[in-house]
């Protein structure tokens, strides 16, 4: 191995040895206080919110269950095992369904921002909590049942002295690295751009209609709690579109140039595309972790909320003590 590629190796190594630690706790933090928050009565009474709560809960669960444990894999051969059959196909339909939906959820609330943005009467009341929680359920009955392919695929397979999981049909590699990216990423991204545009229209022509006379103070505080959501879901919505085009772009290559072309990588090439994939990788991780962080700039009513609930939760403490 040359000094370059072998220089190249080192660095991803050290990059796989830092960046999930710090992905896990900012995560925890962050979807944490996101789901205390969301749940509190001045914002769970918006259908946006259920939508951030949901994505948020997702999130946890994806950053302990998978992301920790790829760190401890990689870093410390510390692996769940997945000798068995079952086990495998399990393990790997539940990590792509959760995988998959992590752009979803702000597609759902887009969706819900731009409804209840409309100058249309009908479209506004499809935005409510009762058929948002409709949505959720849908959702994930919807991707169970689009995954349905992984545990016919996906196989225990040795790997040196342990085992690994690993898809069975050279058919279905290609099929699979062309549906997941596009499941995952690209449609999500592609309908983000789309509400997104059609919410800020919404909220143009908006500012140029007449509000009728009398609207009592809670409507008022209503109109209020859904430019705050609209804030931050666009906040939100540009983020997750920036760190999501460099994973984009290297899962296409990857499919494109080695799995449907069989181009043969020498080993600087491979190195040089491991240490990419690894960055873009990691990079788009940051969906996981960055919401609580993206709502606290982009909302002064995010801010009261999160102020409001560390001084209640220190009170609590100087209590105790």
């Amino acid at each position: 191995m040359d000094d370059l590629a072998l220089s190249i190796f080192f660095a991803a190594v050290r990059i796989t040895q830092i960046i999930p630690p710090i992905q896990i706790v900012i995560g925890t933090i962050g979807n944490a206080f996101n789901i205390i928050l969301f749940t509190r009565p001045s914002l769970r009474i918006n259908p946006c919110s259920m939508y951030f709560l949901v994505g948020s809960i997702n999130n946890f669960v994806f950053i302990y269950l998978f992301l920790l444990t790829d760190y401890l894999s990689n870093v410390w051969n510390v692996n769940i095992p997945q000798n068995t059959q079952l086990l495998c196909k399990l393990i790997s339909f539940i990590r792509y369904i959760l995988f998959s939906l992590r752009l979803w959820f702000p597609v759902l609330a887009s969706i819900d921002r731009f409804l209840s943005s409309s100058s249309k009467v009908e479209y506004r009341r499809l935005s409510s909590l009762s058929i948002g929680k409709r949505v959720i359920v849908s959702i994930y009955v919807f991707f169970f049942l689009l995954h349905a392919h992984i545990p016919i695929f996906f196989e225990q397979a040795p790997y040196f002295d342990d085992y690994i999981c690993s898809i069975s049909s050279y058919e279905y590699h290609i099929f699979y690295n062309v549906f997941e990216p596009f499941m995952a990423c690209i449609l999500p991204i592609v309908l983000m751009c789309i509400f997104g545009m059609l919410i800020i229209r919404n909220v143009r022509s908006t500012r140029n209609r007449v509000v009728p006379y009398g609207n009592n103070v809670r409507k008022e505080r209503l109109r209020s709690n859904d430019r705050h959501m609209i804030r931050m879901l666009l906040f939100q919505i540009l983020i997750t579109i920036l760190i999501s085009i460099p994973y984009v772009a290297t899962t296409t290559y990857y499919t494109l140039t080695i799995i449907i072309f069989g181009h043969e990588f020498t080993l600087l090439e491979l190195m040089i595309y491991r240490l990419t994939s690894i960055i873009t990788r990691y990079l788009y991780d940051t969906s996981l972790i960055t919401g609580f962080y993206i709502y606290t700039l982009a909302s002064g009513k995010f801010r009261s909320e999160l102020k409001s609930c560390l001084l209640k939760g220190l009170n609590v403490v100087l209590i105790k003590l």
